[in-house]
């Protein structure tokens, strides 16, 4: 083992704002299953959208065992500089010393977090899928086996917990899945279960966050959890050991949001054609930089959503069109035609349809799954 490589992570976004963001005497267990075989993890954390430095006063990684129970035999302490407290800078990110833990590939890891004092929580991503397993709980219980029935409420909200590598062979590599809530949910762990499966060596890391577009984002109080802009995004959750590739599948939100309505999303914000492609070929550029090949894929239709029009279906069309035909990307994934009604095109097929006619079924989410597989390994 000799490459540091990503072998989960998440996105970090703000938290939709409540009358009260703060807690204390608060543990977290975040578990998930681990994509690569390893002899050593080092642990990210996030703080980006914090007001407050947020302390951890104790951090655990441990085998898990389902059920909030951890195993203890195999439990190591998360240290930094040597030492049982970390903090994260308010808008910045730490990293954890390097740590003796054996990833066993389709394994589940834990990582849990103890916060003594009063903790802003205000970085957070919701996420859903078949590879997460998180909850939270009031005292000390970082170090405990299990969390009592009592004592525990289950979560989709990551809080804090960014990205987790592990020390593994050559072979190894990630792939950056950066998107929207399309991404938030099950499709990247679908995703990742196929690789395991297929022993491929390689990790899916999910970067989705609900609500983003790629060309703005929302400054304001009622709408600020809808996350960061693209140009704010991007390049930081690209940040990822070992990864040669990008799946950018982004841009719905940018098409179905403007609604002239409400002051916060007017009319002006629609895009054009051209404004899609500047936004895309930023992503593009950055991309380069950083050495990653490019892969986009189509947006799925949304005929049905509430805000559904024509001409937001004919700016949907072009983009996809734009996608299909560009010579400036490695490669692309025809989501669109993956999920969508044949004798429809302009909706989801049934089956794929979750029912808002915009975010896929769990059906679809393996489609979404297939069709990213079948890309990445033929890029091999």
């Amino acid at each position: 083992m000799s490459k540091w490589v990503s072998a989960w992570g998440t996105a970090t976004s703000i938290a939709e704002r409540r009358e009260g963001n703060y807690a204390k005497n608060l543990t977290l267990r975040y578990a998930f299953k681990c994509t690569l075989d390893g002899s050593k993890i080092r642990v990210r954390f996030s703080n980006i959208c914090g007001n407050d430095d947020v302390r951890i006063t104790k951090a655990f990684a441990a085998v898990y065992k389902g059920n909030t129970e951890i195993d203890t035999e195999k439990m190591n302490e998360i240290t930094f500089n040597g030492l049982t407290e970390g903090i994260i800078p308010a808008g910045g990110e730490v990293t954890s010393d390097e740590i003796e833990f054996r990833c066993v590939k389709g394994a589940d890891i834990a990582v849990s977090m103890y916060f003594e004092g009063m903790t802003e929580l205000m970085s957070t991503v919701y996420t859903e899928g078949p590879c997460q397993d998180n909850y939270f709980a009031d005292g000390d219980l970082a170090a405990s086996a299990e969390f009592p029935l009592e004592n525990r409420m289950p979560t989709g909200y990551t809080y804090f917990l960014n990205t987790v590598d592990v020390l593994a062979d050559d072979a190894a590599k990630s792939i950056i899945l950066f998107g929207d809530s399309i991404t938030a949910q099950s499709w990247a762990d679908r995703l990742n279960l196929k690789f395991i499966e297929n022993n491929d060596n390689i990790a899916g890391i999910r970067r989705g966050v609900s609500g983003t577009r790629v060309l703005g984002q929302y400054d304001c109080l009622q709408y600020a959890h809808y996350g960061l802009s693209g140009e704010n995004r991007f390049v930081r959750e690209c940040n990822c050991a070992g990864a040669d590739t990008v799946v950018i599948f982004h841009g719905i939100n940018d098409i179905i949001h403007p609604d002239g309505v409400n002051p916060f999303r007017p009319m002006s914000n629609f895009p054009s054609l051209d404004d899609m492609v500047e936004g895309f070929r930023y992503y593009i550029r950055e991309a380069r930089k950083m050495g990653l090949k490019v892969v986009m894929t189509t947006i799925l239709p949304i005929e049905g959503w509430r805000t559904y029009e024509e001409w937001r279906e004919g700016l949907r069309v072009k983009v996809n069109e734009w996608i299909r035909t560009s010579d400036e990307i490695d490669g692309y994934i025809d989501f669109d035609k993956a999920v969508c009604d044949p004798s429809n095109p302009k909706a989801l097929k049934a089956e794929y349809d979750s029912g808002d006619h915009l975010h896929p079924s769990g059906d679809g989410a393996q489609q979404l799954a297939e069709a990213c597989y079948r890309l990445m390994i033929k890029m091999r």
